[in-house]
């Protein structure tokens, strides 16, 4: 069934601002400091000294600071008294608050996206996977989490509706870092991506109650994964 497109035609990672293309020094900045965080090669609590990112970066004071004003919305990083701005920490309650988030606007939107859904999303999803599970063979763990969070947005964009999209890349930008921490420690992605190809065929049925389900148990499943680790 063919949709109304509302979104830009380049499609963002969880590296990439969704609200402008990335042709400023900012965005270069935001882009690495993101991937830094979710990464943890920033951990939680990680102070965010000027001096040292400037250098770490090689980039100027500005777009430093416009980086990390960006990726204060996202709660990626916070602002401590008589500390400055650092690396947001990650708990079990925030986990499961952001999980109680999730399954409502990715359940609904992986819903949604069996009535909106085109051949050309679907290709996207198909050929997302397959460089998830390359990536995942190689324990590249980084580019997983880039492909899980891209592997969501198609859906969440398939469904045409930007405020759905737009919560549920805020919602999964936060996700992304629980997801690395719990497939860095089982030294695997499979059980996400077998998820994955259910959802695809899912999808491909326009089957919207079972889209639901496995998107929510997907969800669910993820939850106990990166609970025990941090527990």
């Amino acid at each position: 069934m063919e949709r109304v497109k509302t979104a830009s035609k380049r499609k963002p990672s969880f590296l990439q601002d969704v609200s402008s293309p990335p042709d400023r020094e900012s965005d270069r900045v935001e882009e690495e400091l993101r991937r830094m965080i979710i990464t943890m090669e920033l951990p939680p609590g990680a102070v965010l000294g000027e001096s040292y990112l400037t250098a770490r970066l090689s980039c100027g004071r500005t777009p430093l600071r416009e980086a990390l004003q960006r990726l204060a919305q996202e709660e990626l990083v916070v602002s401590v008294p008589r500390r400055g701005i650092t690396v947001a920490g990650v708990s079990v309650v925030e986990l499961a608050e952001l999980i109680e988030a999730i399954i409502l606007v990715e359940g609904f939107s992986a819903r949604l996206a069996t009535k909106r859904i085109t051949d050309e999303d679907l290709a996207k999803l198909e050929q997302n996977v397959s460089k998830a599970e390359k990536a995942n063979a190689r324990r590249d763990f980084s580019s997983v989490a880039e492909l899980d969070f891209e592997f969501h947005d198609t859906i969440s964009r398939a469904t045409g509706n930007r405020y759905l999209e737009r919560t549920a890349a805020h919602l999964h930008r936060l996700v992304s870092r629980f997801g690395y921490i719990g497939w860095k420690r089982e030294g695997n992605a499979d059980a996400s991506l077998q998820d994955h190809r259910q959802l695809i065929a899912a999808l491909k049925d326009r089957d919207a109650a079972e889209a639901e389900r496995l998107q929510t148990e997907h969800n669910h499943r993820a939850r106990e994964r990166v609970t025990s680790v941090l527990a």
